[in-house]
């Protein structure tokens, strides 16, 4: 038998491997990944943290930027809190979000400029672009 060759002489790749293993394992793995997926991340439970609008989002940034400027209650309320559009105090998934894609984004740029002569496929260019 050749390398790379199998018990029944077939070739023994990556890819051939994976598809026997979605064959065997695949309905196993999607149902799974439905019946939890659904559990942490349904969109009726997100929903509720990405209820924003603008003067919501100006808002919570000014209580971010200057916190002794806010002129609200600080203290724990023992009902729940309404959406985040009626709220300034409820908790959001929309400012982190947005505040780490603006992270992201500004960082590609800022190493983008910082290299003179960028192409993708210059090995030194993409050696020198990683931290």
């Amino acid at each position: 038998m050749g390398m790379g060759m199998g018990g029944g002489g077939l070739p023994m790749s990556p890819k051939s491997i994976a598809r026997f293993g979605m064959g065997a394992y695949g309905a196993q793995a999607s149902a799974f990944v439905s019946n939890n997926y659904a559990k942490y991340f349904s969109s009726t439970a997100m929903r509720y943290y990405f209820d924003v609008n603008e003067a919501y989002v100006f808002n919570k940034l000014k209580l971010l930027a200057c916190p002794f400027l806010h002129k609200g209650s600080w203290a724990r309320i023992p009902e729940p809190f309404k959406p985040p559009r009626g709220d300034i105090n409820a908790p959001d998934l929309y400012i982190p979000l947005m505040g780490f894609a603006s992270y992201v984004l500004t960082n590609c740029i800022l190493q983008v400029r910082s290299i003179s002569h960028w192409s993708p496929y210059d090995p030194v260019c993409v050696v020198n672009a990683v931290p």
